[in-house]
């Protein structure tokens, strides 16, 4: 059987990489020797190598801020059950479809932020 063709690779996705490192979130596969695909919660699209999915569900023990995750413009899940984030809900890229926030209590804003996303769950 053929190993899977990796996503690939651009200055975009690679900018992806490293403001995913920046977060300083403590998860062991977020290495600048990882490949992005290989991040734990991390999904990124086959087609252009972009992160697509964040799945960061009861991750109790580590925090960000939504405003980190702004520019991930290619993001369209978002998963952050029972997750520490802080931040205003107004900063989550546009592009979301599926946003989990259940049990995120130290969030700010307003639902109405929210109506212009394409969300469908």
């Amino acid at each position: 059987m053929a190993a899977a063709t990796p996503p690939p690779t651009s200055p975009e996705s690679e900018a992806q990489k490293e403001l995913l490192l920046g977060m300083g979130l403590p998860f062991g596969t977020w290495r600048s020797d990882t490949p992005l695909h290989d991040f734990e919660g991390v999904t990124v699209d086959d087609g252009d190598g972009l992160v697509k999915d964040l799945n960061f569900a009861d991750k109790t023990s580590v925090a960000s801020k939504l405003a980190d995750f702004a520019s991930l413009t290619s993001l369209k899940e978002l998963n952050m059950k029972s997750y520490n984030a802080t931040g205003n809900i107004k900063d989550l890229p546009q592009s979301i479809t599926d946003l989990n926030l259940e049990w995120c209590k130290k969030l700010e804003g307003d639902i109405e932020s929210l109506k212009d996303m394409p969300l469908t769950s």
